[in-house]
């Protein structure tokens, strides 16, 4: 069977299974920019929110990359039905689980 992870990829259903992944710690967007670029899941974030007129969007850029705090009002957002908060949490989980199932298919399992 292939692997299902990849740093480079080539097709839409890999793109779509890689699209969120780490890097230095923090959960990255692949071509979440303006310009098409990969950004971070923060900066993704607090362009989505300013673009809606989200009522928290100076709030949340004023945080910075914090993730802890920007998780923090996230989760509040999450909770009250904020597509872009929910987003974010379900970004940081297929993040988290890529890098999971990069350990498995390299044969590197806890």
């Amino acid at each position: 069977m292939d692997k299902m992870v990849t740093d480079n990829p080539q097709n839409n259903t890999e793109m779509m299974l890689n699209l969120a992944y780490v890097k230095d710690k923090e959960t990255w967007i692949r071509c979440g920019s303006e310009k098409g670029e990969d950004c971070t899941l923060i900066d993704f974030v607090n362009r989505a929110c300013a673009e809606h007129k989200c009522e928290l969007a100076k709030d949340l850029k004023e945080l910075g990359n914090d993730f802890f705090n920007v998780g923090d009002m996230l989760m509040w957002c999450s909770g009250d039905g904020c597509p872009i908060g929910t987003f974010y949490y379900v970004a940081v989980q297929a993040a988290e689980l890529r890098e999971a199932l990069r350990k498995y298919e390299d044969g590197e399992q806890e």
